[in-house]
């Protein structure tokens, strides 16, 4: 049976570049997006005389306690979750501003409602839908990600514990248990992830740092990090008598690896950069394409490479991994991720 957790819920528990609430400034606006399902929101207005009407919320990332924005001057503030229960109360102070402590944090995919106790009234009151943030863990260099270049041990390293850490930079630690693993840009990202038994050393407490990496070892690799499926056969009769088989297996039912048109799976074969980040986005569900950029903000952020072309195989795995970016709420982990900003 397939396991249905994903490899964010199940290991990248610190993917916390995690969810936001957005308020949008017009009217317009929320009316074009409330039919994309990106963000619903009941926005106030502004008088005449220049005073506040209405809710304004800051963005809320998950896990707050806290919620703040702009109101009428002086204005009672509740916050209520989906089915009216109160989380909080507070007051705008003489400039308009709130902040509102919460009995407990805001929960990832949650709707809450921001009101002016005050005024009450249906058109008075702000309703957030949450989004998801997600991080890149590839870099290029000299504007080339290099896509069918190998990838070493230490670069493996260096995705698995970004993604697991849902940021870029991952630094901290001088020594390893490895011998050849220490004061490196890799050691606090190899430490991590062979402390959690993901990644392995070899006899003679050495890591190997610089080595290329196999597709059957990062096969192996991926079964010891996300959710995969208890049957183990495939179809590649060139790795049915690899050590890798079995991790093969479990990764290619989960719908995580995939071989070559031969029919071949090739497990002692380098693995290459574009093969690396396809593979960890399906594990991920990570699922960016061309439909994914229909209403997307802060396009001129995006970066791509002069290598890796539209019609690169992996084009659009690579942007997802090399682009810090929000998407909108799935109802299913399958769906194509409707990106609503590059950040």
């Amino acid at each position: 049976m397939k396991k249905t957790a994903t490899l964010l819920a199940a290991l990248l528990l610190a993917t916390s570049a995690a969810a936001s609430y957005e308020s949008v400034a017009y009217a317009s606006a929320v009316e074009a997006r409330v039919d994309k399902g990106v963000v619903a929101v009941h926005h106030g207005r502004v008088a005449e005389d220049g005073s506040v009407r209405g809710i304004f919320i800051d963005k809320i990332l998950s896990g707050a306690r806290t919620v703040t924005g702009i109101a009428a001057v002086e204005k009672d503030i509740v916050v209520k979750n989906e089915k009216g229960v109160v989380l909080g109360q507070g007051k705008s102070d003489e400039n308009g501003r709130f902040s509102v402590a919460l009995s407990r944090s805001i929960q990832k995919g949650e709707k809450i409602v921001v009101e002016d106790a005050s005024q009450g009234a249906a058109e008075e009151v702000a309703v957030a839908v949450a989004s998801e943030g997600r991080a890149a863990y590839v870099r290029g260099k000299n504007n080339r990600m290099r896509p069918d270049d190998g990838v070493s041990r230490a670069e493996v390293a260096m995705m698995l514990a970004r993604l697991r850490a849902g940021r870029m930079d991952i630094y901290g630690k001088k020594k390893t248990g490895y011998k050849d693993a220490s004061h490196a840009w890799f050691t606090t990202a190899v430490d991590d992830m062979s402390r959690i038994g993901v990644l392995k050393g070899y006899p003679g407490n050495s890591f190997r740092p610089h080595r290329n990496m196999s597709r059957g070892e990062f096969a192996a690799v991926l079964s010891r990090m996300a959710p995969v499926s208890d049957r183990d056969t495939h179809p590649f009769t060139d790795a049915a008598r690899h050590w890798s088989s079995k991790s093969v297996g479990r990764a290619y039912n989960a719908g995580y690896l995939q071989g070559y048109p031969d029919g071949r799976f090739q497990p002692e074969k380098k693995i290459t950069r574009a093969e690396a980040v396809a593979i960890l986005n399906r594990a991920a569900h990570r699922n960016t394409a061309a439909a994914s950029f229909r209403d997307t903000r802060d396009m001129h952020k995006l970066t791509g490479f002069i290598d890796v072309r539209p019609d690169h195989w992996a084009y659009f795995h690579i942007l997802d991994a090399a682009n810090d970016h929000r998407i909108g709420e799935k109802s299913d982990a399958k769906d194509v991720d409707q990106w609503i900003r590059v950040e």
